[in-house]
């Protein structure tokens, strides 16, 4: 019966308890129900194991901070800064979904944020469009940052491209499933 719709009599529950001794926001959940006779018992087991949803509503807050900066600053200004600014955005994202995704927790540096990228690249987690965007903004990062050079516009990567990646941001931070917590 696994995934299957079942119906439920409310008369069939005798005892209903919830269990909550101090509970933080980074606390797993498990829910554990169990109904009929003895001779046909039900059960419902469902967890909730998203962890550190602190330390993820934090990022997710710095990273509509960055994408408002970006558009309020638009393509027409220095072109590096918004570089950098929205390969903050789309780097914050991601680890907002590692570290609510289990044994996925990124470190601190960006081969391993990439790296896990990768490994999620043919899920759900990830749209192909966020990817692509996090994988372009990645070339050019370390230039935008330290301003070491030119980025030079391409018919990849120009005020066309900063506009989908801000329009793809600010879809992910209103839509995206991961984010409803």
């Amino acid at each position: 019966d696994v995934g299957k719709v079942k119906s439920v009599n409310l008369q069939d529950l005798k005892n209903i308890k919830a269990i909550e001794d101090s509970l933080d926001p980074n606390s797993a959940k498990c829910y554990i129900i169990r109904w009929g006779k003895p001779t046909t018992t039900h059960w419902i087991l469902s967890y909730d194991f998203r962890y550190n949803k602190k330390v993820a509503r934090e990022k997710l807050h710095r990273a509509k901070e960055f994408v408002e900066a970006s558009k309020k600053l638009g393509p027409s200004t220095e072109f590096h800064v918004l570089v950098y600014l929205l390969w903050s955005a789309l780097e914050l994202m991601l680890d907002v979904r590692l570290w609510m995704l289990a044994g996925h927790k990124p470190t601190e540096e960006h081969k391993d944020r990439r790296s896990k990228l990768e490994k999620l690249k043919k899920s759900n987690v990830f749209s192909t469009e966020f990817f692509k965007a996090f994988k372009c903004f990645s070339e050019h990062k370390d230039t935008a940052r330290y301003a070491t050079g030119e980025i030079r516009k391409t018919k990849k990567f120009n005020e066309k491209r900063i506009k989908e990646t801000i329009s793809l941001l600010e879809e992910e931070l209103k839509n995206d499933p991961f984010l409803r917590f």
